[in-house]
């Protein structure tokens, strides 16, 4: 328990464990170890006022991604359509 609250919002970390559903029927996964891969060097942008400078949003798209559901959900669609083209011209 004490090495799960050394960690920070941003740390990357690999888990192992089994995947199950809960009663709700939501993909869960039942953690039986995990480890620390990166540790975060800043915060992630606050979600409620999102990312402010326009600069900084065209340059890290993940973090822009990570600050706003609404561009998350409209760049999916995007995903699936470049990857399916990029698998055509191959």
């Amino acid at each position: 328990m004490a090495r799960l609250l050394e960690l920070d919002l941003g740390d990357i970390v690999g888990v192992e464990g089994v995947a199950f559903r809960s009663r709700r029927g939501e993909l869960s996964l039942r953690v039986e170890s995990f480890e620390l891969l990166a540790k975060s060097l800043r915060p992630p942008p606050d979600k409620f006022h999102g990312l402010q400078d326009v600069e900084t949003r065209f340059r890290h798209r993940e973090l822009d991604l990570m600050a706003s559901e609404r561009r998350a959900r409209c760049s999916s669609p995007v995903r699936g359509s470049s990857a399916a083209i990029r698998a055509y011209l191959d």
